[in-house]
């Protein structure tokens, strides 16, 4: 959970009774904070037990805070093996309900790299539209400016069908770079089949970002994975983005 300000917050639900669970809780918060601590990472642990895990998702981003700040973001892993499809869907409908901006995060690396070490490449933003654009433009330039990232270059990409689309769609994309007034290099691929393209122009990237949207009623949730997973399979490490709609590239 991450706040306006950029306060970051470690949560974890624990399922169960609290009564049951009380030892177990003090227990795994202050393992969250030798973790927090032997990482160096600015974070505060939060630790929630609820007999369902939804609700304690819920809990965590309703009621944690500090003072004023509250919430925005909410991040968490792709969906792992063995995960139910409909419980991890139904998971992110309550917390984007709540007016919350999702930020899933696919690892397809090394399992032997050193998860320290930054990783050579780009830095890739995939622009669809306004609706996530802007929250993923700015994640990226916020990534960079982290003195182990500093080295790697933005790249804003766009996917178009016809040749035509190409010279209109770079000046657009420039004029939002320089709205925005970040460093960011504009590439637009030619391509009547955008999931290889992206494949193929971000496979060595060092991160992507990715905009999605949750399934509607006339999906169902395995669809909405099946499909999340053809994206994801060619590429390293991805950020998939759902913004609640406030990230402005005009602020």
């Amino acid at each position: 959970l991450c706040s306006g300000r950029g306060i970051l917050s470690i949560g974890q639900v624990i399922p169960g009774d609290v009564e049951d669970l009380v030892e177990r809780r003090r227990g795994q918060e202050k393992s969250l904070r030798k973790f927090i601590q032997t990482e160096g990472l600015d974070a505060f642990p939060a630790v929630v037990v609820s007999n369902d895990r939804q609700r304690g998702v819920e809990a965590l981003v309703q009621c944690h805070g500090l003072g004023g700040l509250r919430p925005n973001s909410v991040m968490a892993d792709w969906l792992r093996d063995g995960d139910d499809a409909q419980e991890y869907v139904d998971a992110l409908r309550r917390v984007a309900k709540l007016g919350q901006s999702l930020l899933l995060l696919s690892c397809r690396t090394d399992p032997d790299a050193d998860p320290h070490l930054v990783p050579t490449g780009t830095v890739d933003v995939w622009w669809r539209g306004k609706q996530n654009g802007p929250l993923m433009v700015l994640l990226a330039h916020m990534l960079v400016q982290n003195a182990d990232w500093r080295g790697r270059h933005v790249r804003l990409l766009r996917v178009v069908q016809k040749e035509a689309a190409r010279e209109e769609t770079e000046r657009h994309l420039t004029e939002l770079v320089q709205r925005a007034r970040i460093e960011a290099r504009v590439e637009v691929v030619v391509s009547e089949e955008p999931v290889p393209a992206i494949h193929e122009a971000s496979r060595h990237a060092a991160v992507v970002f990715l905009g999605f949207d949750l399934p509607g009623e006339d999906s169902t949730a395995d669809e909405f994975v099946q499909k999340t997973e053809g994206l994801l399979g060619g590429l390293r490490t991805v950020f998939l983005v759902k913004s609640a709609g406030d990230a402005s590239l005009d602020a």
